[in-house]
This record gives C-alpha cells, structure tokens and sequence, in this order.
C-alpha cells in the first residue's frame, strides 16, 4: 500500500501544530504559576502589614491612660511650684499687720483653698511626710538632724510639700530626718 505523501504532510502539521499548542499552554501555566506565586507574596505581605495595623492599634490604646497619666503629672508638676509660692506668700504675711494685710492674707488663703481644691478634682494628693518614716520613694532627704522626740529614720520636717497622683509620686516631698 502506498502512501500518500500529502497525508504525511498533513500528519505532519497536525502533529508540529499539536507541539505549538502544547508549548504555548506551557507557557500560559508557567506565567500562572509565576502570576499565583507574585500574589500569595503579595497576599503574605499584606497579611503581615494588616497584623502589624492591629499591633500599633493595640499598643496606642494600651499607652493612651499612660501617656495621658504623664501629661497630667507634667501639668501638676508646673501648677505646684505656683503653690508653693502662694505658700511662701502667706508665711510672710503673717509677719506684716494692720487691715490690709488682713484683707490680703485672706485672699491669697482663697486663692490657695481654690488651687488645692482643683488640683484634687485631678486626683493630685499631698504625701504626708512629717512624723512618718523616711520612704525613699516619696520623700528626699535634704537634711539630717538629732531629734530627741523622734524615732530614728522619721521625717521631722518638711521643706516642700510632695504630691501624688494615685499611687504615682508627682513630685518627691524634701524632707529633714531624724539622726
């Protein structure tokens, strides 16, 4: 039986056609494969960026109160030493006389009332410091004397006045200890 050259020919296409087409489904698979590979990195990368997101919001909200508590304690810190002065102020009108000095005392004693009242609205606290034990945590130690009425290590003078704000110390009271 002889064959038809024509139908080899056609075979032949049909077959280097079949090859073509194959090569080029490779081809498309293998640019999907690097397509899907591009995206789960892309996919991972946001995943990531997303979690990161939900860690800085939950760190910003855990330092919110503590950041706040800060600012407040700086504030106090600055409003106090006007307290001292407005203290300062009425030990030495004790020492002036006559009605104006009256008058003067007593408004400066308001002024003093109405500054220690706004600053418990912001639960700042005074530490107690005299004829307690010396605490290192709240009190600074200036100065050491012998006290004959007090034990050893107990504060027996006060030179400023320390505050709180809750279990915070704002600012350390300066204190004379006993020897």
């Amino acid at each position: 039986m002889p064959t038809n050259p024509y139908e080899d020919d056609r075979a032949d296409e049909q077959m280097l056609q079949a090859v073509d087409e194959l090569a080029e489904r490779t081809a498309e698979a293998d640019r999907l494969r690097t397509e899907l590979a591009d995206a789960q990195v892309r996919y991972d990368t946001l995943l990531r960026q997303a979690a990161d997101l939900q860690n800085y919001k939950r760190r910003n909200e855990a330092d919110r109160p503590r950041l706040r508590d800060e600012g407040k304690a700086d504030a106090v810190r600055a409003l106090v030493v006007t307290l001292d002065d407005l203290v300062r102020a009425l030990e030495a009108a004790q020492t002036v006389e006559g009605a104006a000095a009256v008058a003067l005392r007593e408004g400066v004693e308001a002024v003093r009332k109405n500054f220690e009242a706004a600053l418990k609205t912001l639960g700042v606290e005074p530490i107690e410091a005299v004829g307690h034990p010396f605490d290192p945590h709240v009190h600074e130690a200036l100065l050491k004397q012998p006290a004959e009425d007090a034990a050893p290590d107990t504060v027996v003078g006060e030179l400023r006045r320390g505050y709180r704000i809750g279990d915070r110390v704002v600012r350390t009271s300066q204190v004379i200890v006993s020897a």
